[in-house]
């Protein structure tokens, strides 16, 4: 059985690297391709490290706030990222399709959360007022509290720029067809 297994990674590292040396043929003869995907990986890279950082910072905070424990810290955070985290994985793949969907799938979650919050908070009041009281007394909660909105901004750039630019759609598709071509 343990031999089974070690046979079946074998088998798994050999695909990766076929799959490696296919991607580097592909771009040895599409610099531009090359370029567009590097960039594209860039951009995703950035999104997932700062969304991490920032769901990190505002788990932390919250539970220094709240007094809460270690796990619902950790809890709080898979539960706020999580779900950018894999759609934002999704969106580095080279089928275009799946990316864009993934993308859309992202804004359209984080809408959906942020207008359920301000529904909350509107119950209270006026939501601008509410933040500028809670920027004179918390300053550092109420830039974390909405922060997201900086995150949301970036991931809507990168996936406008993913998806209304012709240039990058083609070479998406282009992309797509020359790695199933290369199979």
């Amino acid at each position: 059985m343990n031999e089974q297994k070690k046979q079946k990674q074998r088998e798994q590292m050999a695909q990766a690297r076929r799959q490696m040396e296919r991607r580097e043929k592909i771009f040895a003869e599409y610099p531009e391709i090359k370029m567009f995907v590097k960039r594209k990986e860039s951009c995703l890279k950035f999104l997932l490290l700062f969304g991490a950082i920032l769901y990190a910072l505002r788990a932390v905070l919250i539970q220094g706030m709240t007094g809460g424990s270690t796990g619902a810290m950790i809890f709080g955070f898979v539960m706020g990222y999580g779900l950018y985290f894999v759609l934002l994985l999704a969106c580095m793949s080279h089928q275009f399709k799946v990316s864009a969907f993934s993308g859309i799938l992202c804004i359209v979650n984080f809408i959906l959360n942020y207008t359920r919050g301000l529904q909350k908070i509107s119950a209270y009041g006026n939501p601008l007022d509410i933040y500028r009281e809670a920027f004179k007394a918390q300053p550092l909660a109420a830039i974390l509290d909405l922060s997201p909105l900086l995150f949301f901004a970036f991931i809507c750039i990168v996936v406008l720029w993913l998806l209304l630019v012709p240039k990058n759609r083609r070479f998406a598709m282009q992309y797509e067809e020359l790695l199933k071509a290369s199979t």
